[in-house]
């Protein structure tokens, strides 16, 4: 499962609420929305311990709404003046390991690689190369088969035949003694 990547901040500028807000409030008022990214994204509200990380989806100069309260931590009050900035979270931190493991998993082909690109061969490439390969060596074994010329400098001996000087003999003794 992809995770959402919510554009960074550069520097983490901050602003601080208006007004005190309770654990339900969805919607909050900063005094300064300009130092905040575009809606979606995520935003700290307060500092350590007590933080608490928000959702916010719509950002009109400073007023946010549509906000998940306790995004990550847990969703509290908070006092006018408490801090708010686009600080790195857990949550960029898991989104960024969980979307990278994700993709190296992905043997599917993410990026719709072309055997083209990598110089692979094509089925019908292989198929082809198979083809002229099985075509010659059909060809090289008919031409050596029909070779009578004892291509494999075979002897008598290794075939046990009797040599023409046997024949000769064994041929001379016949006719000598009918």
């Amino acid at each position: 499962m992809t995770l959402t990547m919510y554009p960074p901040q550069v520097n983490s500028p901050q602003t601080s609420l208006t007004a005190g807000i309770n654990a339900v409030q969805t919607s909050i008022t900063v005094v300064d929305g300009s130092l905040l990214p575009a809606a979606p994204n995520i935003l700290v509200l307060g500092d350590g311990n007590d933080a608490e990380t928000i959702l916010y989806t719509s950002k009109a100069g400073n007023l946010l709404s549509g906000i998940t309260r306790g995004f990550q931590g847990t969703a509290k009050a908070f006092a006018p003046g408490t801090n708010v900035a686009r600080y790195f979270t857990a949550y960029d931190q898991e989104a960024i390991q969980g979307n990278i493991s994700g993709h190296v998993g992905d043997v599917g082909n993410p990026h719709n690689v072309t055997v083209v690109q990598i110089g692979a061969e094509t089925p019908a490439g292989a198929q082809h190369k198979a083809d002229s390969a099985e075509a010659s060596a059909k060809s090289y074994s008919d031409i050596h088969i029909s070779n009578e010329l004892n291509p494999h400098n075979v002897t008598i001996s290794q075939i046990g035949a009797a040599s023409f000087s046997e024949v000769k003999a064994q041929f001379s003794i016949s006719i000598l003694t009918m």
